[in-house]
């Protein structure tokens, strides 16, 4: 058997006689991503979908879709030397196109929904508020790109979004006299429109940003409405760029020794002090922007009898 690879589809050279009544690979493939087209998909995510999927096809050398099955699938995964984790974001994307094509009618029955992959999790810390007030007295917020990166800090420890919606946030998104965020579904991983309220102290510290934002643009000839940019003007999204937030943040964790300091801990941070406060799942679910409450339990580390009590106390 052999092994399986990343698999580049332009190299794809399974010769493909066309049957007229049978729906080749490229052609279902043709139709998922006419699919992801309507549905707004990231660039990440489509490539996910289509390198896993024609991995998958030239790994058990099909021609056709309707020689998917379960068996080939598992055999699939079972040649790959990586860990169950990584396993397990392969199956999640190879799952989705098939069940994209499931919805377009190309396959007969949803054999793929029972497969799954194990896997022994390890509970992830979220930052507490003593690691956000040891990470604010350390920060000289007279210095521009320390007060950007406080307040990107700030706002996900307050509103829980995400690091990829952050750096999308624009200066009209922002309510001041209300004290609101407006995130649009447009920059929403679940494509839905956010909004949340934000702290006199985030109030404060966007204001200032903002002020010194417009300093920065005229001087450096830089053209956005973006409230957090590099200092060419650039996004935090690019993940080689040596600016992102996420190595930016682990600059400032590891100088001033602070372990949970990333985006992710932060947003666990924000939905634990939610719970801890008496909010309930649901509507931290609906905080996070997350498409599931399953989702919201593993960030939580939430039993299913935990889960079951809560959404008891909303009858």
């Amino acid at each position: 058997m052999p092994k399986s690879k990343i698999f580049k589809v332009n190299s794809y050279g399974i010769k493909q006689a066309k049957d007229k009544n049978r729906t080749t690979i490229t052609e279902g493939w043709d139709i998922v991503n006419k699919q992801a087209v309507g549905e707004d998909l990231r660039p990440a995510t489509m490539r996910d979908y289509k390198n896993f999927y024609f991995d998958y096809v030239e790994f058990n050398q099909f021609v056709y879709i309707d020689q998917f099955n379960s068996d080939s699938i598992y055999r699939w995964l079972a040649s790959m030397n990586v860990q169950a984790t990584t396993k397990r974001i392969r199956l999640k994307a190879l799952k989705a196109v098939l069940g994209r094509l499931y919805n377009a009618g190309e396959l007969e029955t949803k054999f793929y929904k029972s497969i799954v992959v194990r896997v022994n999790e390890e509970t992830k810390e979220g930052t507490t508020r003593e690691d956000i007030e040891k990470f604010l007295s350390c920060i000289d917020v007279t210095d521009y790109f320390q007060l950007r990166d406080a307040s990107m800090v700030l706002i996900i420890w307050y509103t829980g979004i995400r690091a990829m919606t952050l750096a999308q946030l624009t200066t009209n998104m922002v309510d001041f006299e209300e004290g609101l965020l407006t995130c649009p579904a447009l920059i929403m991983k679940n494509h839905h429109r956010l909004v949340l309220p934000l702290n006199k102290t985030v109030l404060d510290m966007l204001r200032m940003l903002i002020e010194q934002n417009e300093i920065i643009k005229e001087e450096l000839s830089i053209d956005t409405d973006l409230i957090f940019f590099t200092q060419n003007g650039h996004q935090f999204v690019d993940k080689n760029s040596r600016t992102t937030i996420s190595k930016r943040l682990n600059v400032y964790a590891q100088e001033f020794n602070i372990e949970h300091l990333n985006t992710h801990a932060i947003r666990r941070g924000f939905a634990k002090r939610l719970l801890d406060e008496g909010t309930s799942v649901p509507i931290i679910s609906k905080a996070l922007g997350h498409s599931s409450l399953a989702t919201t339990t593993k960030y939580l580390n939430i039993s299913e009898a935990e889960l079951i009590n809560e959404l008891k106390k909303l009858r």
